[in-house]
């Protein structure tokens, strides 16, 4: 069923997620969730002070966010020939492991992050054939920063710009400078601001104190967190030696495409040695480069009865995690 549906038409399969994405909202609407509200960064604190969280303006707004993600993402795929052009796959995927993890009840950093990560991938991604890149690299430091003051951990990304860099052979001193720039105008313009409103030693004095937090931190989760952990992970681990292994047919831009989305799956992997309050949450931002993985193994596989299975495997462990 669900192989057939997502090699139907692209409008019948973008109503599917918008109404699964519907069913979803009114789940979360229905249900009451402790929040632990994100205050380390500035703008997750000002959003937080002048919203009030648990309302049903917050569910939604989390849940426009979401479909928005989802659909920027599969364009990201789509446009840099990574995924076919008429497959929502991805879109799907997006739309129903990440309110596995996240509280849509509150402010969610998280999700404005994604949406900035997301942003910046479809930047960097080919940024390999271009001659020019100086614009871009600049707006993808930018874009980074500004999602630093949503959510600090996310400053680890710029170690992923730097990694694409070398994946694609981009060894000009020009472009790592610029992409600096990029990454320090936003903060020059924020404590800026700051300065003054005199409050800038506060904040220096609030960045100073998390990073030197900064630790490795058992993670706690819940049996039906490990259950989809271990499922998916699994899967992905399976999708990650697939598309390796049938790397060798493709070109050598795509090659190059693949190996930058990997260096994200890294990056997001070791921005966990930031302590958050949210941390579980954190996960949402892995699942970017894991979904890839998934759709792209999913997406070719010819045996009905194989990829049926998957979909089962995939919506039954999304079912018990949600309930």
């Amino acid at each position: 069923m669900f192989t057939k549906i997502f090699k139907s038409d692209y409008i019948f399969q973008l109503i599917f997620i918008l109404i699964v994405s519907i069913v979803l909202l009114v789940y979360k609407l229905s249900i009451e969730t402790p929040a632990t509200e994100y205050l380390q960064s500035p703008l997750s604190y000002f959003l937080n002070s002048v919203i009030s969280s648990g309302s049903v303006f917050i569910i939604i707004l989390n849940y426009t966010l979401l479909v928005l993600q989802a659909l920027i993402f599969k364009r990201v795929l789509s446009s840099n020939d990574l995924t076919a052009k008429t497959n929502l796959l991805s879109s799907f995927l997006y739309i129903i492991f990440v309110p596995c993890f996240v509280n849509f009840h509150i402010i969610q950093p998280i999700l404005i992050c994604n949406l900035i990560l997301i942003v910046v991938l479809q930047i960097i991604i080919p940024i390999y054939s271009k001659a020019e890149s100086y614009e871009n690299v600049f707006n993808t430091g930018a874009l980074l920063a500004i999602a630093s003051l949503t959510y600090i951990p996310s400053t680890l990304f710029l170690i992923f710009i730097f990694l694409a860099f070398l994946v694609y052979s981009l060894f000009k001193w020009r472009e790592w400078l610029i992409c600096i720039i990029g990454f320090i105008t936003p903060y020059i313009l924020y404590f800026g601001l700051v300065f003054l409103t005199d409050d800038l030693q506060s904040e220096i004095n609030k960045y100073s104190a998390f990073f030197n937090s900064i630790h490795l931190k058992v993670i706690i989760f819940d049996t039906k967190q490990l259950v989809f952990i271990i499922a998916i992970g699994l899967l992905f681990i399976i999708s990650l030696f697939y598309t390796f292994n049938k790397l060798s047919e493709k070109s050598i831009y795509y090659r190059k495409k693949t190996n930058v989305i990997f260096m994200f799956f890294l990056c997001s992997l070791s921005t966990f040695i930031f302590p958050s309050d949210i941390i579980i949450s954190h996960i949402a931002i892995v699942l970017i480069p894991v979904i890839f993985f998934l759709n792209t193994y999913i997406s070719q596989i010819k045996n009905l009865y194989i990829s049926e299975s998957l979909y089962l495997i995939i919506i039954s462990v999304v079912i018990y995690n949600l309930l």
